[in-house]
């Protein structure tokens, strides 16, 4: 089971890289992007999940921290209209990987969006605020984003739902969405 666990986080991790090392032109060349690529099915709405609240908060918190330890602003809330999308996200365990389809969600939240970046992590047990921080800062493009003081806008979903990437069974997913509106 733990080798399980790994495996979904080594592809959450992977994913991420993909997005923030490799650069908006490099994967809208590779995916395609535009009009005639659909974005991920997510649903319409999904309600935050009360047992979840503290570990949401918790992140945030941890996330701050990072930033501030690392010369970068802390944020000074979360964005209620992105941890709603990020709830949506989490609730199939995935999240947009093109650059473009990803900004276009999150401009349709924010009104406006110059550039978005993502953290998925998954498990099947409720994780720890000190879990997460460590796979995402256990990858440099995750490392990057976070740090990155022109990120004006966190959101942050953890819900049950879908294993990532069709994985068998409930997980506990964890979507962070950053946004430089």
């Amino acid at each position: 089971m733990n080798r399980g666990k790994h495996l979904v986080s080594a592809i959450g991790l992977a994913l991420c890289a993909i997005l923030l090392l490799s650069g908006c032109d490099l994967i809208m060349g590779l995916f395609g992007g535009g009009n005639d690529q659909d974005p991920i099915a997510i649903p319409d709405s999904e309600s935050a999940n009360p047992a979840y609240s503290g570990l949401e908060t918790d992140v945030f918190d941890a996330v701050n921290a990072d930033r501030t330890d690392h010369s970068a602003a802390a944020f000074a809330s979360r964005d209620s209209s992105l941890d709603a999308l990020a709830r949506r996200y989490a609730k199939v365990g995935a999240c947009d990987t093109v650059p473009k389809n990803l900004e276009d969600r999150v401009k349709s939240v924010l009104g406006s969006c110059s550039e978005a970046a993502y953290f998925l992590f998954s498990s099947m047990n409720a994780p720890s605020a000190n879990t997460m921080m460590t796979s995402w800062l256990s990858n440099t493009g995750g490392q990057i984003a976070m740090r990155n003081a022109a990120f004006t806008k966190i959101g942050i979903g953890i819900v049950d739902g879908a294993g990532p990437n069709g994985v068998p069974g409930t997980y506990v997913n964890t979507i962070v969405l950053l946004a430089k509106p």
